[in-house]
């Protein structure tokens, strides 16, 4: 059996937060959408629910919509994975906001959404695998973009990004869920 890998970052993202209060209205665990960029992913792995090739930030990438399901089967949500035409284990500076201001733009609106979480690491889909890391992972400073253009960074505060209707993403600095 061949074994079907990918490495992926992902933004989890709600849209039943309510910034007033400062909690979610659903009191479910689970994501509203998934957004994930996969640098390396098996040529043997299939790529489900493909809708085309973009570039991103200069590099290609295949967009693939895929319906996620929690393990209690209770729970269904989408997933938009960007895969990289181009493998690479060794992607540096890649920032997650060009690609929600392209699903923003292109694929469904995300007014009312909030990044409520992240994550990166190594899927093993089929068979055995083995990943070891050369160097620690390093994670950036977290930049929101302001409508204003400037751009902030919070060492001692969260922050939340949500979308206006035109597309630019709106930062405010209001709840501790956020981790974008």
């Amino acid at each position: 059996m061949t074994a079907g890998k990918a490495a992926c970052i992902g933004l989890v993202l709600r849209n039943d937060y309510d910034p007033l209060s400062q909690a979610y209205t659903n009191i479910s665990v689970y994501p509203s959408l998934q957004v994930e960029v996969c640098s390396w992913w098996s040529s043997t792995l299939t790529r489900n629910g493909s809708i085309g090739n973009v570039s991103v930030e200069g590099r290609s990438y295949e967009i693939c919509q895929q319906d996620m399901i929690s393990s209690d089967n209770d729970t269904q949500w989408l997933d938009i994975v960007f895969i990289s035409n181009n493998n690479s284990l060794a992607v540096t500076n890649l920032s997650l906001c060009p690609f929600l201001e392209y699903v923003h733009n292109k694929i469904m609106n995300l007014t009312g959404y909030y990044v409520t979480g992240g994550y990166m690491g190594y899927r093993i889909y089929t068979g055995k695998g083995n990943f070891v890391f050369a160097s620690a992972p390093q994670l950036g400073n977290s930049t929101p973009s302001k409508n204003n253009g400037s751009s902030s960074n919070s060492s001692n505060s969260s922050n939340s990004s949500n979308y206006s209707s035109d597309g630019a993403a709106n930062s405010n600095e209001s709840h501790s869920s956020s981790s974008y």
